[in-house]
């Protein structure tokens, strides 16, 4: 889900991460109260009706873009490589 979120060039809601993310509303849901919890996403409720969420990397969050993209990139590098041991 972080990965998602470093890819992202601004906020995401709900249902859109539900869709990208391919997961149930409860296992998204628990996720981002862990990641909010953490400090790692901003949770932003804007007063309108119907309510309107949106969740992005927080500072502490975008400090892991490095790692992240450098993990995911040696991810995709080695692939193919783990399928033959």
């Amino acid at each position: 889900m972080l990965h998602f979120f470093c890819n992202a060039d601004q906020p995401a809601r709900f249902n859109h991460l539900k869709r990208e993310l391919g997961i149930t509303a409860t296992t998204l849901s628990r996720r981002l109260d862990d990641l909010v919890e953490q400090g790692l996403v901003n949770r932003e409720v804007f007063p309108e009706v119907p309510a309107r969420v949106e969740y992005g990397l927080s500072q502490k969050g975008r400090s892991l873009d490095p790692v992240l993209k450098a993990v995911f990139g040696w991810v995709d590098a080695n692939r193919d490589a783990s399928k033959l041991v």
